[in-house]
């Protein structure tokens, strides 16, 4: 095989890949479950739920989580290299300690 990469391994990614792919959905199924709950049976304008969802930056995470795994399932097999998994993990590690803002004071303080 290309890189080096053995069929056990390949089968075990595989597998992880697809054990990971069931996680996700059933972490996306929960949320829509929660958020469809919450504003069922709550009264929320359509401005509330907007600014809801831009607080909660839930498509950034899930982007994020995506982008992570398959950095390592791509140096796991070979197709790159360590180094360059190693600079995507760093990347990803200062954009998200990055954005954190600190809160911001009001103007009465």
């Amino acid at each position: 095989m290309p890189n080096g990469v053995t069929p056990e391994l390949l089968n075990f990614i595989i597998t992880l890949c697809q054990l990971m792919l069931i996680a996700f959905g059933i972490l996306i199924a929960g949320a829509a479950v929660v958020y469809s709950t919450m504003f069922w049976k709550g009264n929320f304008s359509g401005a509330s739920i907007a600014r809801i969802l831009q607080q909660t930056d839930i498509p950034k995470l899930a982007t994020i989580i995506l982008i992570v795994l398959a950095a390592s399932l791509l140096g796991l097999l070979g197709v790159i290299a360590g180094e360059a998994v190693i600079a995507l993990l760093s990347g990803i590690a200062g954009y998200v300690l990055g954005n954190r803002a600190a809160p911001k004071e009001s103007a009465a303080d």
